[in-house]
């Protein structure tokens, strides 16, 4: 495989984490006796001076394998066994694992909490480590890429067991980086679960009827939720669906086999982060894996437990719809703006009677914006052009250029209208610019 194919199918989504700003991926490295060594920038994969035979060695006393060169996180973590793939390319796999255990301990609150908080919800143990293991199918190079995870629970005295191997054949043959981090995630939060049923069990405290995995979406949904690159557009889709009425109600998105999350990972992300958006979140994480760990079985009333803490099925379904609107006001994935967004927008440049200073009972329907420059309509004109001035600025925040530019259009059309004698020759032709921009804004590809 060249070197660049991996790097490319990677290198966008390994941002997982980037709209949160982590720290830089560690530079791989072996180690020779005891000393981490960097591997050299020449592309070599150990030192020249370093023997065969140590290095076999090294790789037979950290993996149980052969002979083949381990790259590893800074504190062994995460670690990439790929023979096959350039060095390049088993870095950008060692980035890829990295950046999304960081994203999801951000995600679920790790950042900025107590330790006694973050042990709740922090990847980075023994019983948490992961090997990214890369190799050719035996069915020919030709084959395409798959994805199978495995758990190996650590034991006491085997300190160099990965307990979560993700093994990766042919990746170089369209290996989806969105695949491969939604198996990673499922592994890691089902691996607390059980790893907290060994420790109960070992304890002389074994769960009555086993543990109970995460469902399946909720896996996904988590995963889906660390690409900033889909956010926007996930939740766009989402929203219009709820408020269309196409989606059921919030019990009936939550079973461990529901099939309208499970069918549709926007849905399940939406979920997720709706979970997530409640205060002390790592510590929720650990009574949730408990629950599970305990053999309690999956349940709505269990994801509402542990997040909202309300019983009452259509108060919460309420409080989820709440959710959604105040989140649409967010800038989920900066720089993009969605056809759904570009239609809300044109909607609320419109003139609602009873809000932005607009008489109530002007009218029985929104208003163009045309009504603005009406000589009838100097009295509240202003102070509504104003307000819709600020409206549209406030929408222009983190969007796509296109839209900004749009909005700018609108914001000059607003300042004309809120003079006392607006001129018409300069505010309609800056208005037909701006509708004309605002469709251009879906239309240039900002919008998917």
């Amino acid at each position: 495989m060249k070197a660049p194919a991996l790097l490319v199918l990677l290198a966008v989504p390994a941002a997982f984490a980037a709209a949160d700003a982590p720290p830089p991926a560690p530079e791989p490295y072996i180690e020779v006796n005891g000393v981490p060594v960097p591997l050299p920038p020449s592309g070599e994969d150990v030192p020249a001076a370093v023997p065969v035979e140590e290095i076999e060695r090294i790789a037979r006393i950290a993996m149980g394998v052969g002979t083949n060169v381990v790259l590893r996180s800074s504190d062994d973590g995460v670690r990439v066994l790929a023979p096959d793939l350039p060095p390049a390319d088993r870095a950008v796999l060692l980035g890829f694992a990295t950046d999304l255990r960081d994203a999801l301990e951000a995600k679920l609150g790790v950042r900025g909490a107590s330790p006694d908080e973050a042990r709740h919800a922090s990847f980075r143990t023994d019983d948490c480590r992961l090997l990214v293991s890369c190799v050719a199918d035996a069915a020919g190079t030709n084959a395409p890429a798959r994805i199978e995870t495995r758990f190996d629970p650590h034991r006491p005295g085997r300190s160099w067991q990965i307990p979560l191997v993700a093994t990766v054949s042919n990746p170089e043959n369209g290996l989806d980086p969105h695949v491969l981090a939604e198996r990673i995630v499922r592994g890691w939060i089902d691996l607390k679960v059980l790893t907290l049923a060994w420790s109960a069990a070992g304890a002389g405290r074994p769960a009555a009827a086993g543990p109970t995995p995460f469902p399946a979406w909720f896996g996904t949904g988590l995963a889906r939720s660390l690409d900033p690159a889909t956010r926007q557009a996930d939740f766009d889709c989402v929203r219009d669906a709820l408020f269309g009425g196409r989606v059921p109600p919030l019990p009936a998105l939550l079973a461990a086999d529901a099939p309208a999350p499970s069918a549709d990972p926007a849905l399940a992300a939406q979920l997720v982060e709706f979970w997530v958006s409640f205060p002390e979140c790592p510590r929720r994480f650990g009574a949730l894996c408990r629950a599970l760990a305990g053999g309690r079985p999956w349940s709505p009333e269990l994801f509402l437990a542990t997040s909202i803490r309300k019983t009452d099925a259509f108060a919460a379904d309420a409080d989820f719809s709440a959710w959604m609107q105040r989140r649409a006001s967010r800038i989920l994935t900066p720089g993009e703006t969605t056809d759904s967004f570009v239609g809300r927008t044109f909607v609320a440049m419109q003139l609602f009677p009873g809000r932005d200073g607009v008489p109530e009972g002007i009218s029985d329907a929104p208003l163009p914006l045309e009504r603005l420059l009406e000589p009838d309509a100097r009295e509240w004109a202003p102070a509504a052009a104003r307000a819709l001035k600020a409206e549209i600025l406030h929408r222009a925040i983190g969007r796509g250029d296109a839209f900004r530019a749009a909005c700018d259009r609108f914001a000059a059309f607003f300042d004309e209208a809120a003079k006392p004698k607006p001129s018409l020759g300069t505010a309609i032709p800056l208005l037909r610019e701006a509708r004309a921009l605002l469709d251009a804004a879906a239309e240039d590809g900002e919008a998917e």
